[in-house]
């Protein structure tokens, strides 16, 4: 999901964290 995206980076790891809803 993240990858397909193509976002920078520290955006894709906000993605993941994000999701595992970590914050």
């Amino acid at each position: 999901d993240f990858i397909q995206k193509g976002a920078q980076p520290t955006e894709t790891v906000y993605d993941i964290f994000k999701r595992a809803k970590v914050f």
